[in-house]
């Protein structure tokens, strides 16, 4: 993927795009079945599951402590062709219910693959945030070469990703899938003590789901488009939009109130976001590109 450049990052130092924005290569870390990822005193580690040993320190999760940059405002870059670098098209729901969400789940079909090849890659995911917007849970699709692997074809991961810049790349295996395949991407909490809090993400009927322990907790939820390195409208997925539906999301046990707020950052090709349905469950959410 080459080299992305970062302020305050050497220009020595390799940059990779995760969903979630530039990092380190350094920092992006494969965590794979049979291992979980855990805060221990006040840190990161990969922790295999079995015997509860930790086997590599992986760090604060935002190494770059004077970073504000959120991960819902990554800037689309000005461009001859399309703009891309960030998040495209989305929705976001803040949690304000007084209890912690513990289910998100969205269900969506894998499209046609983009009309052009030029390198680009595309991310799509229904996500939660923390309430800083610094951290995000995500069970991915992507179109091309991300850290965690891939090509021309679509694939599914799950993901935990702190702030651009410096911040960990947490993902699980990364599994091939096809155009018209239905996807359901989970995220559940499986546990809380205090203000520590246990996810796990994953795909209905897939085994690539990733656990993370004692973190923070997880407030904003979105449905998201993300998309880099474009260089032609053509290079979208072969489908003017994605229907992201059989939305439910629950706040201490309970169907939430969901009333979600579009967002078109990106408005080159006529993008927008159309709430359908703020049920859940049985909402659905419109992302145009």
């Amino acid at each position: 993927m080459g080299k992305v450049n970062q302020p305050g990052i050497s220009p020595l130092a390799e940059m990779v795009i995760t969903p979630g924005g530039p990092r380190l290569k350094s920092n992006v870390h494969l965590i794979e079945s049979g291992y979980h990822v855990q805060t221990i005193k006040g840190t990161l580690h990969k922790v295999h599951t079995a015997t509860g040993q930790s086997i590599q320190l992986l760090g604060k999760m935002n190494l770059r402590t004077n970073s504000r940059m959120s991960l819902r405002n990554l800037s689309a870059k000005e461009t001859s062709g399309p703009k891309s670098g960030g998040w495209i098209v989305y929705s976001g729901w803040m949690n304000a219910a007084g209890s912690p969400i513990n289910y998100f789940s969205t269900d969506w079909i894998v499209p046609p693959p983009p009309s052009t090849k030029n390198g680009q890659l595309i991310y799509l995911f229904n996500g939660i945030e923390d309430a800083n917007y610094q951290v995000i849970l995500q069970p991915v699709l992507q179109w091309g070469v991300s850290p965690a692997g891939g090509g021309n074809y679509w694939a599914i991961a799950n993901w935990y990703v702190g702030g651009p810049g410096s911040g960990l790349g947490l993902h699980s295996s990364l599994v091939p899938v096809n155009p018209g395949d239905r996807l359901k991407g989970m995220m559940t909490l499986t546990a809380q003590s205090g203000s520590a809090f246990d996810y796990q993400s994953a795909f209905e009927g897939y085994s690539n789901d990733l656990s993370v322990r004692a973190v923070g907790e997880l407030a904003w939820a979105n449905e998201t488009l993300e998309c880099y390195n474009l260089k032609a409208f053509t290079d979208y997925p072969a489908a003017g939009f994605i229907q992201l539906n059989n939305i439910e999301l629950q706040t201490g046990g309970a169907q939430a109130n969901l009333a979600w707020t579009p967002y078109a950052p990106v408005q080159d090709n006529g993008q927008r976001c159309d709430v359908m349905s703020n049920n859940s469950p049985g909402g659905e959410v419109d992302l145009y590109y």
